[in-house]
């Protein structure tokens, strides 16, 4: 029963009286006004809830619908996703895929050392024991890098050239003494220079 249809049913007088919480008898104006007190100290009605639907844990509360994404913001992420994932394989992909060429430089470069001991150590013996050492010297580092012959010094690419001093330059030595021998290995991009003489 709604306050103006109470209000009005008081002031016919046809309301019923009734015995209130203390067993009394109220008039009906004042058991109105006590309904009205007791109507007006319930909270106020929230807001209706979109698709008149409340929670299920309060008849007044209203439920939290997450909000998915859509297609389109999918979309868009996934695009930006791709053009970064594109700018960081342009800008780090010769960095990474050239990471590894210091290793193999300094292996490179290990292995021509290890190789060119070797060498001179040949060397060394041979002119303790051979007649002409840079001559023998030369042949044995030329076929040195098969591993079918002896001495087998390693795998490497060769050059040799006599040579001599001219004010300080180098030339080539065209007079026939050989009494400077420069030899040159190379492995991949690291190459050792030697001189041996006699």
């Amino acid at each position: 029963m709604s306050m103006l249809s109470m209000d009005k049913f008081a002031n016919n007088g046809t309301a019923k009286r009734a015995k209130s919480q203390y067993g009394t008898v109220i008039p009906a104006k004042e058991e109105i006004r006590e309904m009205r007190h007791v109507i007006d100290s319930v909270p106020p009605f929230p807001a209706a809830c979109p698709g008149g639907n409340r929670g299920p844990n309060d008849a007044f509360d209203c439920p939290v619908h997450d909000k998915g994404f859509t297609l389109i913001e999918v979309i868009i992420t996934l695009v930006v996703a791709a053009i970064l994932g594109t700018i960081l394989v342009q800008f780090m992909g010769t960095s990474l895929t050239r990471s590894a060429e210091p290793i193999v430089m300094v292996q490179e470069g290990f292995s021509l050392s290890e190789i060119m001991e070797k060498m001179t150590a040949h060397y060394k013996y041979l002119l303790a024991t051979d007649s002409a050492p840079l001559t023998s010297f030369k042949q044995d580092i030329e076929n040195g890098n098969d591993d079918k012959k002896t001495p087998y010094f390693g795998d490497y690419s060769i050059k040799t050239d006599y040579i001599t001093f001219s004010s300080g330059n180098e030339a080539p030595d065209t007079s026939g003494n050989n009494r400077i021998l420069k030899v040159t290995i190379d492995k991949g991009d690291q190459s050792l220079v030697t001189l041996f003489t006699k």
